[in-house]
C-alpha cells in the first residue's frame, strides 16, 4: 500500500499513522431509533452513545508539564442489539393489540439496562397481563433449587406463575394460566452450562403454549460462551 519504507524517518511516520488508520477503518452502524421512550437515566443513555477520545501524551523527551498532543475522537461502539432491542426497534409490531404473558428473569434487560418487564409494560399497543418465572423467581431472590408458588408481583401488580417446582424443572403452563393470552413472550439469559435450568423452562413453556394454541415469541440473547466449544465431563446417567 505504501511501497517499501527504507528510512528510519519513514518508519517512524508509518508507526504514527497506523493507529489513526485503525480508527478510521472501523465503524459501527447506529442502532435504529426506538419507538418507546425508555425511562433510562440521562447519564446511562449518554454513556451508551458518547464518542470517547484518545489523547496522546507528550513525547518522551518533552519537559514536565508539556501540553499533550491533540486528542482523536473514537467512533462509538454500540452494544449488541438483543431480541428485546430489535423488537422495540420494529415498534413491537408482532405484539401490537395482543394480550401477552412474559417468561423472564432479572438478567433480561435491554441494551440500556432496563428490564424487559418494564419495556413491555410501557410498549405502545402491547398489553402485558401476566408474568411467568423460572428458577430463582423474577428478581433472583429465591435460592437455587427452592420451590416457590404463584404470587402477585408487588412491582407491577401482575400475577407471577411459577414454572419451577424443584425436581420438576420443566413445569408447563396450563390451560388455566394461558386463558386469554394471545402471545407468550420468552426472554431468558442463559450462560451456556448444562446445570442451568432456564433452557428447560423455555422448552416447557413452548410445549405448554403449543398444546393450547398460544403463539410464542422468543427474544434471542447471545451465549456468553460463544457456542463454539463444548467441554467438561459427560452427564452421569445414574
Amino acid at each position: 500500500m505504501f511501497g517499501l519504507i527504507a528510512t528510519p524517518t519513514r518508519r517512524r511516520a508509518l508507526a504514527c499513522l497506523l493507529p489513526a488508520l485503525g480508527l478510521l477503518g472501523c465503524s459501527a452502524a447506529r442502532p435504529p431509533a426506538t419507538a418507546w421512550s425508555s425511562p433510562v437515566r440521562p447519564s446511562v443513555a449518554a454513556a451508551a452513545t458518547a464518542a470517547p477520545r484518545i489523547t496522546f501524551p507528550p513525547a518522551a523527551h518533552a519537559p514536565v508539564g508539556a501540553t499533550p498532543h491533540a486528542s482523536v475522537a473514537v467512533a462509538p461502539i454500540f452494544p449488541v442489539m438483543l431480541g428485546i432491542d430489535t423488537l422495540e426497534a420494529d415498534g413491537f409490531d408482532v405484539l401490537k393489540g395482543k394480550r401477552i404473558a412474559l417468561l423472564t428473569h432479572a438478567a433480561a434487560v435491554n441494551r440500556h439496562g432496563v428490564s424487559t418487564i418494564e419495556v413491555l409494560r410501557h410498549a405502545p399497543g402491547v398489553h402485558l397481563v401476566a408474568l411467568f418465572a423460572a428458577e430463582h423467581d423474577l428478581y433472583g431472590e429465591v435460592p437455587a433449587g427452592a420451590n416457590y408458588k404463584d404470587h402477585l408481583d408487588p412491582r407491577t401488580g401482575l400475577m407471577v406463575h411459577s414454572l419451577y417446582y424443584g425436581v420438576n424443572l420443566g413445569h408447563r403452563p396450563n390451560r388455566t394460566q394461558l386463558k386469554g393470552i394471545d402471545a407468550f413472550v420468552i426472554d431468558l439469559q442463559d450462560i451456556g452450562t448444562r446445570s442451568y435450568t432456564f433452557i428447560s423452562a423455555l422448552k416447557a413453556a413452548m410445549e405448554g403454549c403449543f398444546e393450547n394454541g398460544v403463539e410464542v415469541v422468543v427474544l434471542d440473547r447471545p451465549n456468553p460462551l460463544g457456542g463454539l466449544k463444548v467441554s467438561g465431563p459427560p452427564l452421569d446417567a445414574q
